[in-house]
């Protein structure tokens, strides 16, 4: 008689190379710790319809970004080069970028990275215009995601939220002043270092660090 552990399943992935895909996700992480301190979050996803899981479900995929319209960044070059044309600054400001991205589709483009423990990671490398004769927004079949702090917290938003992403959310000086303003005083850049401080000896070092290393920015503005 004995009790054997299952082999683990493997996680799959989304190919790499260019596909077809419509944005399902868009959500304001509030301010999170980068290397380069303090910064706005957003995170962008994507389900590739053309792409499915042994499930018979779309791949998805998602992407980091600071949220600033800097012409140097990752989000402003992105945006550009999916809507196909330069956006001045005026135009991107007055963006609802949930009302602009849910929906909308585009041409993804996919590499696969191998992490510091073995595992193959999908990464997108560009989003432009979609292919010609494809619908410039289609009905997602993986269900919307929104989520903003500009207008305060909406609960009912948060809670639907997959709990991963209600985590990064839930560290932001922004979620925290919502939720109990009294608890955070002092300048944006202090108020995270306190949290993240609490939250980090609240969780294991592991997950800790692994979420850390997700909202890593390669630019510094």
């Amino acid at each position: 008689m004995r009790i054997s552990i299952p082999k683990e399943r493997e996680r799959e992935v989304a190919p790499a190379g260019s596909h077809d895909a419509a944005c399902y996700c868009c959500v304001d992480l509030g301010t999170q710790n980068t290397p380069y301190g303090a910064k706005r979050q957003l995170y962008v996803a994507w389900e590739l319809p053309h792409e499915l899981t042994s499930r018979g479900k779309p791949f998805v995929v998602g992407k980091f970004y600071n949220l600033t319209g800097d012409a140097r960044g990752a989000l402003r070059q992105d945006l550009e080069s999916w809507f196909g044309r330069v956006l001045d600054q005026a135009e991107l400001e007055e963006l609802d970028l949930i009302d602009e991205l849910i929906g909308r589709t585009g041409t993804i483009g996919l590499m696969h990275q191998t992490n510091q423990n073995g595992q193959t990671r999908t990464q997108v490398t560009s989003i432009m215009l979609p292919r010609r004769g494809t619908a410039a927004r289609i009905e997602t079949v993986t269900a919307p995601i929104k989520f903003g702090l500009e207008d305060g917290l909406n609960r009912n938003a948060y809670d639907e939220l997959p709990e991963w992403l209600r985590g990064i959310v839930g560290r932001s000086p922004e979620y925290q002043k919502a939720v109990a303003p009294e608890t955070l005083q002092g300048s944006t850049d202090e108020r995270l270092k306190s949290h993240l401080g609490k939250k980090k000896k609240q969780q294991p070092a592991t997950a800790a660090a692994n979420l850390d290393q997700e909202l890593d920015d390669d630019i510094p503005f």
